[in-house]
């Protein structure tokens, strides 16, 4: 379990920052932003937020391996991701022989990334279809290219996705809880 969160809108910084604070117990264990291009990666308390317009967010609970904090990019995609990819092996085996990818981590997330790229044709919208077509799993992720944010879950809805427009601002989370509801 960890936790995603964006948020679209004036003066995000704080806002985001506040977001990953109610989700830290989901992924107690490392933290990553991009704001406005900028990306950082570590304790959530010693993370620098740039006030921006768009934010993403990801906190990471370290279960297995060598996991890895988000978000992850590849050019000018980036993805914060919370999910298990089943199909993960057999993925990373095809991205590496059929499209020559090279992978950074051992993150089944980055497999979602490389697949993002891959099927990539200058629309978001048109991608991210193709890729969850290619995935067996349980996820929740975000991605964004420079123009789209586009957020997607599992087909059952086992990664819980929430999100909600309120004040100019437009969020997404893994949670209520940053929205100000209680689950």
């Amino acid at each position: 379990m960890c936790a995603i969160c964006g948020i679209v809108g004036k003066d995000t910084g704080d806002k985001l920052y506040n977001m990953l604070l109610t989700l830290k117990h989901r992924g107690p264990d490392k933290s990553g932003i991009f704001i406005d291009g900028e990306i950082s990666h570590g304790n959530l308390e010693d993370l620098t937020m740039p006030q921006g317009n768009f934010g993403l967010g990801h906190n990471l609970l370290s279960i297995v391996g060598s996991e890895v904090v988000q978000p992850l990019h590849q050019g000018r995609i980036v993805l914060v991701c919370n999910g298990e990819v089943y199909n993960y092996s057999q993925l990373h085996s095809e991205l590496e022989k059929e499209f020559n990818y090279d992978f950074k981590t051992d993150s089944d997330s980055e497999v979602v990334l490389a697949l993002i790229k891959e099927y990539y044709n200058g629309s978001l919208l048109k991608t991210i279809p193709l890729v969850a077509e290619q995935l067996d799993g349980d996820y929740a992720f975000a991605a964004y290219d420079g123009k789209d944010l586009v957020a997607v879950r599992d087909p059952v809805g086992v990664k819980p996705l929430y999100y909600g427009n309120e004040n100019g601002l437009f969020g997404f989370a893994s949670e209520k809880k940053p929205f100000g509801q209680q689950e």
